[in-house]
């Protein structure tokens, strides 16, 4: 859940050339691009690693998802969550398996699979590591470089949600 608002989204008016085009190629008016704008070089670093696992993911569109989803609702994301929430549905999942995502008494509900992802998701947010247990079942259905993937983008998403928590980015309207 975002916190106080201790920075303000950065407005077209104030961006210098390469801060607006960062924010064009990120995707455009959106809270999260323009608040971490502000840190031009470190946005700009970002950016590659967050579309590599958002756009050309080696993960199925509605594993990866699920993944987000998971991690947001761990990590108490509602800016992440909105976003992807839509996202999520676009990609495959269900009515019914996304509020199961934001039950984190367990993974009661959710198809083998998705429960295997989830655990992993709460490992990797909790723990900051996955079990050999959760390892080895997801070495059953992906190889090991997506294992990694998986690892690299809860890692990531997570990463973004404090941020985001600390940074205040509310919602946007709509």
């Amino acid at each position: 859940m975002a916190g106080p608002v201790r920075v303000q989204p950065l407005d077209k008016d104030q961006r210098s050339q390469r801060q607006q085009e960062l924010v064009d190629k990120a995707g455009g008016e959106l809270g999260v691009f323009t608040r971490l704008v502000h840190h031009v070089d470190l946005f700009a670093d970002f950016l590659p690693l967050g579309g590599r696992l958002l756009r050309r993911s080696s993960l199925d569109a509605a594993d990866r998802e699920l993944l987000i989803l998971r991690t947001a609702a761990r990590c108490g994301a509602s800016y992440e969550w909105s976003h992807h929430d839509p996202i999520g549905r676009c990609a495959g999942l269900s009515d019914d398996v996304i509020p199961l995502l934001a039950d984190l008494g367990g993974t009661n509900g959710l198809r083998p699979h998705d429960a295997r992802l989830a655990r992993a998701a709460d490992e990797l947010v909790t723990e900051h590591r996955l079990s050999d247990q959760t390892w080895e079942e997801l070495r059953q259905d992906y190889e090991q470089n997506q294992v990694m993937e998986i690892c690299m983008l809860v890692g990531s998403y997570a990463m973004l949600a404090g941020t985001l928590n600390s940074l205040g980015v509310a919602v946007e309207p709509g």
